[in-house]
C-alpha cells in the first residue's frame, strides 16, 4: 500500500476475496480499481510511543513483502 500496490487502492464497498488455498487476493468494485490513485496517508504521526522508535531502525532497512519483509537482503526460494 505504501508504494501505490493493489491493496492502497481498495476502499469501503469494494468485495475483497481471499483464497489461502490458491494464494490469491480478489477486489470487485464498480470501477478500476488498479486504475485509482492510491490513497495517501500521513504516519509520521505513528513512529513514536509505545516503544515505536526503538525499532525504527528494523522499519527503515526492511525491504518489502515481496522481497520477503527481512532486513537480511534478498529471500532465495
Amino acid at each position: 500500500a505504501l508504494h501505490g500496490g493493489l491493496i492502497g487502492k481498495i476502499r469501503d464497498g469494494d468485495l475483497v476475496t481471499i483464497d489461502s488455498q490458491e494464494g490469491s487476493v480478489n477486489v470487485a468494485a464498480d470501477d478500476d480499481v488498479e486504475g485509482r490513485e492510491p490513497i495517501n496517508l500521513e504516519l509520521d504521526h505513528q513512529h513514536e510511543g509505545m516503544g515505536r522508535e526503538l525499532l525504527a531502525a528494523f522499519r527503515s532497512h526492511t525491504n518489502g513483502a515481496e522481497r520477503g519483509a527481512t532486513i537480511f537482503g534478498e529471500v532465495v526460494e
